[in-house]
């Protein structure tokens, strides 16, 4: 093998093929034909390689995308259980029923009565 890396095919330096009887522009010639056949492999290849990289990252972008959605259709569904919750918590102040709220795992129970939460807001008041 060459100094170039090649694949193991050693070809005669341009003097030695000069020498045989090949004329340079001869020998010239050959090697830009071989340089240029080389080439093309090489650019078909990297294209080859390129398409199937572009694809990939398409695949990759339609899958995100849809992962996307998904989120986007759960956290629609949650606002929208959130707005149930809350109007249903509204109604239970309003009607003065107690209502339950989630703390963590405890489960903590507001008195819906408004009466009281004036009282305790105005405990603090005479105070300072």
């Amino acid at each position: 093998a060459g100094a170039g890396g090649g694949k193991g095919v050693k070809r005669p330096r341009v003097a030695t093929l000069v020498g045989m009887g090949m004329e340079l522009e001869e020998v010239l010639a050959e090697k830009e034909a071989r340089r240029v056949m080389k080439n093309r492999r090489s650019a078909a290849v990297s294209r080859k390689r390129r398409r199937a990289y572009v694809a990939a990252l398409e695949r990759a972008v339609a899958e995100e995308k849809e992962a996307a959605e998904g989120v986007r259709g759960e956290v629609e569904e949650l606002e929208l259980e959130k707005e149930r919750l809350l109007a249903e918590r509204m109604a239970g102040f309003e009607k003065g029923e107690e209502v339950k709220e989630m703390e963590g795992d405890d489960e903590v129970e507001l008195e819906g009565e408004l009466g009281e939460a004036e009282e305790f807001e105005g405990e603090g008041e005479g105070e300072g």
